[in-house]
C-alpha cells in the first residue's frame, strides 16, 4: 500500500513538472536556465580524443575531475548516470558540465578560483619575511623571541594591513621558524674543551679503579616541592584534565647514588657534610670500595670529605666533575624520571610525598640509566651488586623499600 501510494505520487509529481524521468534531473529546469547538451552536442568544438589527452596532462586536480566528467557526457551518458560513477551528487556535476561548456579546453586547468584578493601583496610578503629572518632585538624591539601578536602589530603599524594570526602563523612557518619553548640551560657551563678533557683523563682513571675491584658510581642531591607540579602526558581527546596546586615550598630532599644498572636513594633532613659521609658508609656496607664521581657543591669538598676520604684507607675516592657542568652526571636523569612519575599528583603532607617516592622505587617504575653511556670506558661492565634501595634517614627506619 505504501509503495503503491509513494509511485503514484512520484507521478503526480512528474507530471506538475513536467518531468520525465528517463532524462537528466530529479529536479525542473529553471526558468532561464539552459539544458545542458549531451553526446556531440555537448562541447561541439572538442573531441573525446581532445579530452583525454588533455587529462593525461593533467595532475590530480579538480579541473581533471570535471574534465572526466564533461568526457562522460560527450559519451551520451545521463546526469545520474555520470553521478552515480563518480560517486557525487548530480548538482555537483551539473555544475561541473556547465563549467566545461562554458569555458575552452585550453584554459579549464588555467582558470583561478573566485576569492577575495589578499591583504598581503607579494612585495609586502617579501618585506615581512626579511624582517621576520632577524630578532626583534636588531628591529629595535625589546625582547629576543618573536610573538604572533608583536608580528601582527609591526605589520599594522608598518605597512597599515590588519592581518589575521593565522597568516602571521603561515609566514612564521615559511621564514623557517616553528613555535615552541627554548631549552633552558645553566646560565655558566664548562666549555666543550674541558668536557672532553675530563672525559677523556677520567675514562683511563676509572679503568684502572675498576680493575682494581672499586665498585664506580655517580652522586648527586635532589629535592622535591610538596604541593604537586605538572608535567606533559597522555590524556582523552575531549576532556580537561585538572589537578590541586598549593605551591607549597615544603619539600623532600633527596641524596642518590647512580651504579652500573642499580641505584640507592636516601631522603634526608638536610644535604651536609655529616649526612653525606653516613649515607656513604651505607653504600660501603653494601657494595664494598667505591669510586664517587659528585659536582663542585661545598659539602662535597668540605675538610670533613677531605679527612673521611683520608680516613677510608682507599675504601672511598672522589672524582670531580668540571664545574657548571652537570649534564656529565648521568644521576640526573634518574631525578628527571623521578619529577615526571611524580608530576600530576597532589600530596597534603611530605609524608604522603615520602610514602609516594617510596611506592615509586618498589614498584620498580624507575629505570637506572647506564654509566657506560656517560662515564664509563669502552669495554667496562662492572657486575650488579645491589638492588635499587631507598631509605629514610629522617626516622629510626633504616630502610622504606627494596626494589628488585
Amino acid at each position: 500500500m505504501f509503495n503503491s501510494n509513494r509511485s503514484a505520487q512520484k507521478s503526480i509529481t512528474d507530471k506538475v513538472f513536467n518531468r520525465d524521468a528517463s532524462k537528466d534531473g530529479p529536479r525542473p529546469t529553471a526558468k532561464g536556465e539552459e539544458r545542458i547538451q549531451k553526446g556531440d552536442k555537448f562541447m561541439p568544438d572538442h573531441t573525446i580524443e581532445e579530452m583525454e589527452e588533455r587529462v593525461a596532462n593533467l595532475k590530480e586536480c579538480k579541473e581533471k575531475t570535471v574534465l572526466l566528467a564533461c568526457i562522460k557526457r560527450k559519451e551520451s551518458k545521463t546526469l545520474h548516470t555520470i553521478a552515480k560513477e563518480m560517486c557525487r551528487r548530480p548538482d555537483t556535476v551539473r555544475g561541473w558540465l556547465a563549467r566545461g561548456r562554458r569555458r575552452s579546453l585550453n584554459d579549464l586547468d588555467d582558470h583561478k578560483p573566485p576569492g577575495r584578493a589578499r591583504l598581503l601583496t607579494d612585495t609586502m610578503t617579501k618585506t615581512v619575511q626579511e624582517w621576520l629572518s632577524k630578532s626583534p632585538e636588531e628591529l629595535g624591539y625589546e625582547r629576543r623571541r618573536w610573538q604572533s601578536k608583536m608580528i601582527k602589530g609591526m605589520i599594522s603599524e608598518r605597512l597599515g594591513v590588519e592581518c589575521s594570526i593565522d597568516t602571521v602563523r603561515r609566514m612564521m612557518h615559511n621564514v623557517g621558524y616553528s613555535f615552541r619553548k627554548s631549552r633552558p640551560s645553566p646560565h655558566k657551563s664548562a666549555s666543550e674543551e674541558e668536557q672532553m678533557q675530563f672525559k677523556k683523563t677520567t675514562a683511563e682513571r676509572l679503568r684502572a679503579m675498576a680493575i682494581l675491584g672499586y665498585v664506580i658510581m655517580a652522586l648527586d642531591e635532589a629535592s622535591c616541592m610538596v604541593g604537586g607540579w605538572n608535567d606533559y602526558g597522555w590524556l582523552p581527546v575531549g576532556g580537561h584534565e585538572t589537578i590541586p596546586m598549593s605551591w607549597s615550598k615544603k619539600s623532600v630532599r633527596l641524596m642518590g647514588v647512580l651504579g652500573d644498572g642499580w641505584f640507592h636513594i636516601a631522603i634526608v633532613d638536610s644535604t651536609n657534610s655529616e649526612t653525606l659521609e653516613s649515607f656513604i658508609d651505607k653504600i660501603r656496607a653494601v657494595v664494598g670500595d667505591v669510586v664517587v664521581v659528585l659536582d663542585n657543591v661545598s659539602s662535597h669538598k668540605s675538610q670533613k670529605m677531605d679527612e673521611y676520604e683520608r680516613d677510608s684507607n682507599g675504601g672511598m675516592v672522589r672524582i670531580f666533575l668540571p664545574k657548571y657542568a652537570p649534564q656529565l652526571n648521568p644521576i640526573e636523569v634518574l631525578w628527571r624520571d623521578l619529577k615526571r612519575a611524580l608530576a600530576g599528583n597532589y600530596f597534603d603532607s611530605i609524608d604522603d610525598l615520602k610514602a609516594t617516592i617510596t611506592g615509586i622505587v618498589n614498584n620498580s617504575e624507575l629505570t637506572p640509566p647506564k654509566l657506560m653511556d656517560y662515564m664509563l670506558p669502552e669495554g667496562v661492565q662492572q657486575p650488579i651488586k645491589t638492588s635499587c634501595r631507598i631509605w629514610d634517614m629522617t626516622s629510626e627506619t633504616p630502610c622504606l623499600a627494596v626494589a628488585a
